[in-house]
């Protein structure tokens, strides 16, 4: 393993995963990376990131996984994919040396968002409030979103929307409710609370 992945310095404890390394990008020493999200923001206009590699026994210390930390140089978008350069002297040799690492930022070092704007990551875990026959109910926890092209998606799971599958066992089904102005009443991250006026059947 090249010299510049010795240096270990200890994480914060509010790393987010924000994508993986897939491959080295070119001749000079450039990293191609997939977002796990569609907001790529972060990746793009952070200066700071760790990497760690759960597939790597090198990188793992008694169950716990080492961590590296990066400066990233410049970024910017290849189609669904960030091409990023982490160290001026990193080679291309370097960079395949990285395939497979996940790339994550802590949580504190995030721009702050606009009013009425959210960071994706802060919205995962919240407990989402609508109605059900016109009273007020908790509906369920975000668990993912998603953009469909012209709004993102809560991916809302629920213990209320349960079927049986082909074997006869229980499914939770998800609950998609649109994060734009009309249904959305009022996030309160703090208490972890997303107000809406989502109607479940």
């Amino acid at each position: 393993m090249s010299n510049y992945l010795e240096s270990i310095n200890t994480p914060p404890g509010d790393l987010v995963d924000l994508g993986r390394i897939v491959s080295s990008y070119g001749v000079n020493g450039l990293l191609k990376i997939y977002p796990y999200s569609d907001d790529k923001s972060i990746l793009l206009n952070i200066s700071d990131c760790w990497i760690f590699n759960d597939k790597s026994k090198s990188c793992n210390i008694d169950g716990k996984f080492k961590f590296y930390h990066h400066n990233i140089i410049n970024a910017k978008t290849h189609g669904r994919f960030i091409i990023a350069k982490f160290n001026e002297n990193l080679s291309r040799e370097d960079a395949n040396e990285l395939r497979g690492y996940t790339v994550c930022v802590s949580r504190s070092l995030f721009p702050a968002a606009d009013d009425n704007e959210y960071y994706w990551v802060d919205l995962i875990g919240c407990i989402v409030h609508g109605y059900e026959n016109e009273t007020s109910c908790c509906i369920g926890t975000v668990s993912n979103i998603f953009e469909n092209g012209a709004h993102p998606i809560l991916i809302v799971k629920s213990d209320r929307n349960v079927t049986k599958n082909y074997n006869n066992k229980l499914k939770t089904e998800d609950i998609l409710v649109p994060f734009v102005k009309s249904h959305i009443i009022n996030v309160n991250l703090a208490d972890r609370c997303i107000f809406t006026n989502w109607q479940i059947d």
